[in-house]
């Protein structure tokens, strides 16, 4: 079974290696007549990628790091006006994930109540 696994995986991570690497290869070739313009081309794209991926890792960390603290805390930098709302004693807890379709993310958070609420 696990080699099956590995064998499907190989062949799926090769194809979409083969399909992005041409689709690359193509793109410089018809953008830019010259090697230094391509070269210039992919070392600019490489640096976007690491700054992108850096804010990423960034809003993950933020966000795993809040987790693990008081959620209240966190509110009140996305939203005051629900923070004020949130009490410890009401055995609230404060789900927080990253949202969007596009760069950067959005932080967008759901709230469970572990306790029964009454008003």
């Amino acid at each position: 079974y696990y080699a099956a696994v590995v064998t499907i995986q190989r062949t799926w991570k090769g194809h979409r290696y083969a399909k992005y690497h041409s689709k690359t290869v193509q793109k410089y070739k018809k953008l830019y007549q010259t090697r230094e313009d391509a070269a210039a081309a992919r070392i600019q794209d490489a640096w976007h990628s690491y700054v992108n991926r850096q804010i990423f890792k960034f809003y993950v960390d933020l966000i795993k790091f809040r987790e693990r603290g008081d959620p209240q805390l966190m509110l009140k930098c996305i939203n005051p006006g629900e923070a004020a709302l949130l009490d410890s004693a009401a055995g609230l807890h404060v789900r927080f994930r990253l949202a969007g379709s596009a760069f950067p993310p959005c932080i967008v958070y759901k709230i469970f109540c572990h306790a029964p609420i009454a008003d």
